[in-house]
């Protein structure tokens, strides 16, 4: 089997779960027998762009020629029995996808947001989920709203570029989102059940779990979505003298952090190595995920499992799906509702819900159970004997 994987790597700036998903893939899919090559675009080439390059980033999710033409001398060099794309925008563009297609190569696409109809990909605006360009509506309130880089021009071409690449998404042999919620807004889109197949994203076995601890941890950007001020105003608010919080990561609303660090029931560590954040999770008890859009899968949520740690959600996307009663709390994303779920979890006994959060790991987030499904994939898009390596 040969697969090449296709993706517009997210800036550096901004650690991105998506980057970490494809690059494990990759390993895995080596580590397996599949022989694999890469064809990737980072969007940090942007700041070294020249002016032409620059303003050919105007129609650049629209068509990108220079991807269009790379991927169509790999797709030469290579002859991949599955080329496996993951997010094309803005450097790729989904016409890689007809330069795939017209090779009769089958192509498929692991989905991580929202991006085939919401031009933020996130169904997320002023602070509110934002449903308004769902199903099969169109992206005209996006253009109104500015959604895309707050920029109505540049929301005007993402409009094109979702309403151009309608017959192209068509061509995709086979969707991988990795939550059923998404999966559920592509069948509202226009996409028929069977050309769908959830594979939730997966870590690595950190290791036989320690026992929880008693405070909570957050691990993630600090953006609106992400849901840090939600967070933040509920852990102000709650009566947890003697619990703390313990935050890792940075971003947008970092100064919004860094006052709330002052107090002593706070510690803001900054950006952390992938090894540090595995310290933080075996010292904590509960890891809390407040997002306020409807999030896939987060890394933070597999990873809490991974090590024994129930968690804290927002009772809405692809979290319903994965947080039961026994491996953690559901709880509203109103800042009183975050109270109650804090103070609910603070007198928890979590030897329970540990026990079961590493259960749930177990028995569906292990790399070998999303592995096995996704060369299943690949063998039926390919029409190969499913014990073809």
């Amino acid at each position: 089997m040969r697969v090449l994987v296709v993706h517009n790597r997210y800036r550096s700036a901004t650690p991105s779960g998506e980057n970490d998903v494809v690059d494990d893939d990759v390993v895995r899919l080596r580590a397996a027998g599949v022989e694999v090559e890469t064809y990737f675009r980072e969007s940090d080439e942007i700041e070294f762009f020249n002016f032409g390059q620059k303003a050919g980033l105007i129609v650049s999710p629209i068509y990108g020629r220079q991807s269009a033409h790379e991927v169509s001398q790999a797709l030469d060099r290579f002859r991949p029995d599955v080329v496996h794309l993951h997010n094309p925008y803005p450097l790729l563009s989904p016409y890689v996808i007809r330069v795939v297609k017209r090779r009769g190569t089958p192509v498929v696409q692991t989905v991580h947001n929202y991006r085939h109809v919401c031009m933020k990909g996130t169904f997320f605006r002023d602070n509110q989920i934002c449903l308004d360009c769902s199903g099969r509506t169109g992206p005209v309130a996006g253009i109104m709203h500015g959604c895309y880089r707050q920029s109505r021009p540049q929301s005007a071409v993402m409009a094109l570029t979702l309403m151009g690449h309608r017959s192209t998404w068509r061509l995709v042999d086979r969707f991988l989102p990795v939550s059923d919620f998404i999966g559920q807004h592509l069948m509202a889109s226009g996409v028929s059940p069977g050309r769908i197949q959830t594979i939730r994203n997966s870590v690595r076995d950190p290791g036989e779990p320690t026992a929880p601890g008693s405070d909570f941890l957050f691990a993630g950007r600090f953006d609106r979505e992400k849901g840090i001020s939600l967070l933040l105003q509920a852990w102000e608010a709650s009566r947890m003298a003697d619990r703390s919080l313990t935050i890792l990561g940075d971003g947008p609303l970092r100064d919004v952090v860094e006052r709330a660090a002052v107090n002593d029931r706070i510690v803001w560590l900054g950006r952390v190595s992938k090894e540090e954040v595995g310290r933080q999770m075996r010292a904590s008890g509960v890891v809390v995920v407040p997002s306020t859009w409807y999030e896939g899968l987060p890394l933070t949520v597999a990873e809490a499992y991974s090590h024994g740690r129930p968690v804290i959600v927002s009772d809405h996307g692809g979290l319903s799906e994965v947080v039961t009663p026994e491996t953690g709390w559901r709880v509203g994303p109103t800042v009183l509702e975050w109270v109650a779920g804090l103070e609910l979890a603070a007198s928890a006994d979590l030897s329970g819900p540990s026990l079961a959060a590493r259960a749930y790991y177990d028995e569906h987030l292990r790399p070998a159970q999303a592995l096995a499904q996704l060369l299943k994939v690949y063998n039926d898009v390919a029409k190969r004997p499913e014990t073809a390596s």
